[in-house]
C-alpha cells in the first residue's frame, strides 16, 4: 500500500489511539516509505504526530 492509502484508511477511523496503531502497524507494509510523513494528516495531536516519529525512527533502525 502507498502511504496515501493508509493515511485515507487511517483517516476514517474515529479514535486517535485506533489511528496511531495502524500507522504504525502499517508502516512495514508501505512501499514509499519516503513519503509516510503525510500519513501525519490522519492524525490530531502533537503528541500522537510524536510518537509515530519516535516509532519510524527506532522501526528504522
Amino acid at each position: 500500500m502507498s502511504a496515501q492509502q493508509i493515511s485515507e484508511i487511517a483517516s476514517l477511523l474515529n479514535f486517535e489511539k485506533n489511528k496511531l496503531e495502524l500507522l504504525k502497524y502499517a508502516y512495514p507494509f508501505c512501499r514509499d516509505k519516503m513519503n509516510y510523513f503525510i500519513v501525519e494528516n490522519a492524525l490530531n495531536f502533537k503528541s500522537s504526530k510524536d510518537e509515530l516519529r519516535e516509532f519510524i525512527l527506532k522501526a528504522d533502525y
